[in-house]
């Protein structure tokens, strides 16, 4: 058996991956792979290989003045297992607790985040650039304990633009109590500029102390999160731990629009000092607003364990005197049932699962402004929509619109899906009663458009796609 971690040894374009082996000798064998030489597009660099990668996180750290402020677009999935290099899978663990998360990619090579702190001279190496992943996904991400405040696939960033980067599977671990750790990025600092995440998604297992689905920190004004979402699973194992749905902690001006979580979190060893929220686990600092975004992610307990110091519906807790302010969100009361710090908050909706299934809470979504207000004349932004229930001969099972079909404005009813979070999608249209493609008792009217960008509402049989109705 060979543990690997994914050490790069070498400059240039070559990667050196220094492995334990119990068979050896010396106890280590040292590899070094070549790296396919990387296009560019302009000054991007256009990555499509885990080596190309790894590569480029190397340099961004031990290289930090030339390359970390140098923007990348991924044009391929990159799969960071390792299997070449000896990673591998536990295939038959489940991933239903952080544990079985770790056994699970215990085999895996461990990624080095892009840009952290040194551990020998405390230096911060942020990324600064724009980084495209272009709707492509990022699997078998793992990352256990390895570096200064916090762990991520970014590991710190400055006025960076993230965007189009999903998540889609691993195991994001930091032991440290007080480490940010997030799927996407630790530490995301806005610098003098701003920093903005967008159409991001995630859904590995995350577990430390203060965890975010996407973002473990998030700090300086003029950060903006938006069409981003997470579906995995987040798991707290401190007694002072601090759990957000999307973002973990806050401490400056936040802007969280189009968001969403849908992933479990765990709170196993509950105290006095324990918070966790939808989506932001404290708000600190000067503000954080909401928009248009919704909570339907399970919120578990340990119940041997003392109460939870807060729990939110979108918000944890608060430290200091930010303003929180929510417009036209929605939670669903079937899975966050009970008692919430901020249940009864101006803005935020409580609806049911049959509500999310029928068309509504999209419809409402996608309806309002990208402040959460009502639009006039009503249009859509074509962020949200809605795929219903079909039956085996592809018909609407369900075509139940919101509002009733036969009224002259456009309405979400059923939007096709490809294979990652960024889809190509198919119009509909609610005109009249003549119908076009669809059961008789559906008013729709079927036409094409551009691709949009979606993010998915769970809820019975429903599940959310771009919104191109026009």
């Amino acid at each position: 058996a060979i543990s690997s971690r994914c050490d790069l040894t070498q400059d240039g374009m070559t990667l050196g991956f220094s492995k334990t082996d119990p068979d050896s000798s010396t106890g280590t064998v040292e590899v070094t792979v070549d790296v396919p030489k990387i296009e560019k597009d302009g000054s991007t660099l256009l990555i499509s290989t885990p080596e190309q990668l790894a590569w480029f996180a190397y340099k961004v750290t031990n290289d930090n003045a030339t390359w970390g402020s140098t923007s990348v677009r991924l044009t391929a999935d990159i799969d960071l297992l390792g299997a070449p290099y000896g990673g591998y899978l536990s295939a038959s663990a489940p991933e239903t607790t952080a544990d079985e998360a770790k056994a699970k990619y215990a085999g895996a090579l461990l990624w080095t985040p892009i840009g952290y702190q040194t551990s020998s001279s405390g230096e911060f190496l942020y990324y600064k650039g724009t980084f495209d992943g272009a709707g492509h996904s990022i699997s078998n991400l793992h990352i256990e304990d390895a570096f200064q405040n916090g762990a991520g696939f970014f590991g710190m960033t400055e006025a960076a633009t993230l965007k189009g980067i999903r998540i889609a599977s691993g195991f994001i671990y930091s032991s440290e109590l007080f480490n940010v750790t997030g799927s996407l990025v630790a530490r995301l600092s806005a610098g003098s500029t701003g920093s903005t995440v967008s159409d991001c998604f995630n859904s590995a297992t995350v577990s430390g102390g203060l965890i975010g689905g996407l973002v473990g920190g998030a700090y300086g004004d003029s950060t903006v999160i938006e069409r981003s979402g997470n579906s995995g699973l987040l798991s707290s194992h401190a007694n002072s731990s601090c759990t957000g749905g999307v973002i973990a902690v806050s401490n400056g001006s936040l802007t969280v629009r189009d968001c969403y979580n849908t992933g479990t979190i765990m709170t196993w060893t509950g105290s006095k000092d324990v918070f966790a929220g939808n989506l932001l686990g404290n708000a600190m600092g000067t503000s954080a607003s909401f928009f248009n975004c919704y909570s339907a992610g399970p919120m578990q307990t340990d119940p041997s364990a003392d109460p939870l110091g807060a729990k939110g519906i979108v918000v944890g807790t608060v430290s200091g005197s930010p303003t929180v302010t929510y417009m036209n969100c929605f939670y669903n009361q079937d899975v966050l049932s009970g008692s919430y710090s901020d249940g009864s908050a101006s803005g935020l909706r409580s609806t049911t699962t049959e509500e999310f299934a029928s068309g509504e809470i999209a419809w409402s979504l996608d309806t309002a402004t990208e402040y959460g207000d009502e639009s006039s004349p009503l249009m859509h932004r074509n962020v949200w929509g809605q795929d219903l229930a079909r039956n085996a001969d592809g018909e609407l099972e369900n075509a139940a619109v919101y509002p009733e079909p036969g009224v002259a404005e456009d309405r979400v009813v059923c939007f096709e899906n490809d294979s990652r979070n960024l889809r190509s999608c198919v119009v509909v249209a609610v005109r009249d009663r003549a119908v076009v493609g669809a059961t008789e008792h559906d008013a729709v009217r079927f036409a094409g458009n551009a691709a949009g960008n979606g993010v998915a509402i769970h809820g019975n049989s429903a599940r959310v796609d771009a919104s191109n109705d026009h």
